[in-house]
């Protein structure tokens, strides 16, 4: 009697716990993604924007995309850099040649956040992802100051 009553608590119990553990494994497995997503993205751009003329910087939006999310800039290479937000898609262009960097990108704005030094660009970047029963997780890469070297 006692084994039948544990085993029916047991059966019981096992449906809630098997979607709460699969709840965490998704949420998880959502959150080291766009952690690591974010990072590369964050060093690809920074690096980057730190070789930009500050004389050849533009900051506007593309159309229908929110304000200051497209950037442009020649290097001191003399490549033009283009990196905007096209949907969900984070798009670097290198003289005319695209690649999507991120297919999950939620908001990306630019912008100088000191009005007597124009040498310094801030990025922010905001990723997210769905994980599970309609639920999304969102990852706020914390703005980052870039100081242009040229």
């Amino acid at each position: 009697m006692i084994v039948v009553s544990i085993l029916g608590v047991i059966v019981m119990l096992a449906p809630n716990l098997y979607k709460q553990v699969r709840r965490f494994f998704f949420l998880n497995s959502a959150k080291v993604e766009l952690q690591r997503e974010a990072r590369s993205v964050m060093e690809l751009v920074t690096r980057r924007l730190r070789q930009a003329s500050s004389t050849t910087l533009v900051m506007d939006q593309a159309s229908g995309q929110p304000y200051y999310s497209r950037i442009r800039f020649t290097d001191i290479d003399s490549n033009t850099n283009v990196y905007y937000q096209s949907g969900k898609n984070l798009v670097m262009s290198v003289n005319g040649s695209t690649r999507t960097l991120t297919s999950n990108l939620r908001y990306l704005a630019f912008a100088l956040p000191r009005s007597d030094d124009m040498n310094i660009v801030s990025v922010a970047l905001t990723l997210e992802k769905s994980t599970y029963e309609g639920q999304t997780k969102a990852l706020h890469m914390a703005s980052e100051k870039v100081r242009l070297i040229n």
